[in-house]
């Protein structure tokens, strides 16, 4: 689930039936829809869920301290008008920095720091760039333009002088790619 930019709960907490909206909570519609009692909820960019400053639609941080750890009789899902029970779900999240997330939330998970990427990682990261292009384009990567050595150390140039950022890198492939691409199709169009 994307947290960044969400400014209230209901991408987790249920949607009380009283709204046209109304639906269960993330990890009730997961066990739904997939008919598996104990799914894995990965709630990405964690930090960047914020509630708007009134507090009005409640929080994302809120609504999972509910979920993480519930009352005896289970989580009571707004929707479904009863308790749930949530103990075989498991929640994951991932944050760029751990200072907006509240010492209770913290406190609910194991927190494994990663590093961040360096020079050494280049060759993994451009691999996983290029698997990444295929996929969005849904193509297999062979083919997709060949990287050359020269080009090759263009990118890697581009991803150490960024701070090895992957992003920056992800931008770097594309242009690389979409002028290999321009030549070969101005190759395959020239007389012989």
């Amino acid at each position: 689930m994307p947290i960044g930019g969400t400014h209230d709960s209901a991408g987790l907490s249920a949607v009380s039936r009283g709204w046209q909206t109304g639906q269960p909570s993330a990890p009730v519609m997961a066990i739904s829809e997939h008919g598996c009692a104990n799914p894995v909820l990965i709630l990405d960019e964690l930090d960047k869920g914020v509630s708007d400053l009134a507090g009005r639609n409640g929080s994302t941080m809120g609504a999972l301290l509910a979920m993480l750890q519930p009352p005896a009789d289970g989580y009571r899902d707004s929707y479904l008008l009863a308790p749930v029970d949530l103990s075989n779900v498991s929640f994951m999240a991932t944050a760029n920095s751990l200072a907006p997330l509240s010492d209770p939330i913290r406190s609910r998970f194991i927190i494994q720091p990663v590093p961040a990427p360096t020079e050494e990682h280049f060759d993994v990261i451009l691999g996983e760039v290029i698997e990444n292009e295929a996929g969005k384009l849904g193509i297999r990567s062979e083919l997709l333009p060949w990287v050359m050595a020269d080009d090759r150390r263009w990118l890697r140039t581009a991803f150490v002088k960024s701070g090895c950022n992957i992003r920056r890198l992800e931008q770097a492939y594309r242009i690389l790619a979409g002028d290999r691409a321009a030549e070969e199709e101005s190759a395959m169009c020239r007389p012989n």
